[in-house]
């Protein structure tokens, strides 16, 4: 048996597996920069069964059991309860690897500055900032406290991770994550991984 028919053959059971064990997902697949989980974004419905990886106390890593035939890296899925996922990585003939997302973010990139008060800080503003991406699900985690002095006035405030998907660009350090709930994270490395995209941040406002 060679190499293709043997992989087929994992593909298809893995399928079973989703369909006796799993539920049916809806699959997405980012089209352009914005607004990842819409009716124009939707592949169809994929049986899945996901289950927690080891490292899920470090990270929000999940196994992935599906049909792989009709799907990539950086596929989003939405569980019925509504919770997302993306495929991190479909190597063959090992796990198949999705991180579990509890944020909805977008990106921007500074291009320029603006006065933000009388005490000569200076930061950047919505209108001096050029959005690159938006309406992306992606996984925030807390790393600890940044530390002090690496910017004015940080006072120490919070060091994240974000875990996203491969990006139709490259992120670059300076660069702004905004939440759903408001927050702001300025990108202080990009490191792209073989699960995607993992940000180094710290937290911008508190």
């Amino acid at each position: 048996m060679d190499q293709a028919a043997l992989l087929a053959k994992i593909a298809a059971g893995n399928g079973q597996v989703a369909q006796y064990l799993g539920s049916s997902c809806s699959q997405y697949r980012a089209s352009g920069t914005s607004a990842v989980i819409t009716v124009g974004n939707l592949i169809g419905s994929l049986p899945a069964y996901l289950v927690p990886s080891e490292k899920l106390q470090e990270h929000p890593e999940w196994i992935g059991m599906f049909d792989t035939t009709a799907t990539l890296q950086g596929d989003y899925l939405v569980v019925p309860e509504g919770t997302i996922y993306f495929i991190a990585a479909q190597v063959p003939f090992t796990p198949l690897l999705c991180i579990q997302t509890n944020a909805t973010v977008g990106l921007s990139r500074p291009i320029g500055v603006s006065a933000i008060d009388g005490g000569g800080y200076s930061g950047v503003s919505a209108t001096t900032s050029e959005v690159l991406l938006a309406g992306w699900p992606a996984s925030l985690a807390a790393s600890g406290k940044a530390k002090q002095g690496e910017t004015p006035n940080d006072d120490g405030l919070s060091a994240w991770v974000v875990l996203m998907p491969p990006l139709p660009l490259v992120p670059l350090v300076g660069d702004i994550v905004g939440d759903d709930i408001g927050r702001s994270f300025v990108v202080t490395a990009a490191e792209r991984t073989s699960l995607g995209w993992q940000l180094h941040t710290k937290q911008a406002s508190s």
